[in-house]
């Protein structure tokens, strides 16, 4: 989930939320700075922009990128154990953190 923000025609970085700004646009759908869009990862590795992600709200499909999912529920909880106690040592890198399934 991302935010419209200002100014995002002058990006020259293709970001999610572009991306999913400019499927909402393509459908006619008027966008505003601030406003909240939900977009799905479908295939970080896609060469062209747009098919990187779905925007949920005009194209709900089914498909996701569940290798990218892990690697931010990873990234999430390595900074949450982090948070807790800095000092333990042996904490794994995120990459690394077991996760139940």
């Amino acid at each position: 989930m991302g935010h419209y923000p200002r100014g995002i025609d002058e990006c020259a970085v293709s970001t999610r939320t572009r991306e999913a700004t400019a499927q909402m646009r393509a459908a006619g759908v008027e966008i505003y700075p601030g406003e909240r869009l939900r977009y799905v990862v479908v295939d970080t590795q896609a060469k062209e922009a747009p098919r990187r992600v779905r925007e949920a709200e005009i194209n709900p499909g089914s498909g996701y990128d569940a290798e990218e999912y892990i690697r931010l529920l990873r990234l999430a909880a390595a900074e949450v154990l982090n948070t807790y106690d800095a000092r333990r040592p042996g904490v794994p890198a995120a990459e690394q953190l077991p996760l139940p399934f």
